[in-house]
C-alpha cells in the first residue's frame, strides 16, 4: 500500500509556469504484508521498482506479521514515522512568506493614521 508521499517537500511553483519544479527526488513510503493474499508482496516488489524507474525516492517496509484484514500497530507506527519525516523535512526547506492583506479589506477598511 502507498501510504505517505513527499512530493512538496522537494518543489516549488516556477513563477512563470505553473508546473512543479522538482529539486529533488519525489518520496514514497510503501508498506506491505508478508502474509497479505490480496496485495501480494512480489507484486509491491514490482510497484517498487517502477516507482524507482521513474525517479521516485522508495523506501519500502515488508510488515512480517500482516495479512489483508489485519490492523496493525507495527504498520500504524511506521506510516506515523513517514509522516513525521515529512513535516520536518518540510519545515526545512520552507521559505519565510510575506503576509498579504486580500485587495478587498485594504480598500474597504481605513487605515490607522486617518482616524
Amino acid at each position: 500500500t502507498v501510504s505517505q508521499t513527499d512530493k512538496a517537500g522537494g518543489t516549488h511553483s516556477d513563477k512563470t509556469s505553473k508546473k512543479p519544479v522538482y529539486h529533488s527526488k519525489p518520496r514514497i513510503f510503501m508498506s506491505a504484508g508478508v502474509l497479505d493474499d490480496v496485495y501480494l508482496l512480489e507484486n509491491q516488489a514490482d510497484g517498487r521498482s517502477w516507482l524507482e524507474k521513474y525517479g521516485c525516492k522508495v523506501e519500502f517496509q515488508a510488515v512480517k506479521t500482516l495479512d489483508h484484514y489485519e490492523n496493525s500497530h507495527e504498520e500504524h507506527a511506521l506510516v506515523r514515522k513517514a509522516v513525521l519525516a515529512t513535516f520536518k523535512r518540510a519545515r526545512k526547506i520552507e521559505s519565510p512568506k510575506k503576509v498579504k492583506r486580500p485587495l478587498s479589506k485594504t480598500l474597504s477598511e481605513p487605515s490607522d493614521s486617518s482616524r
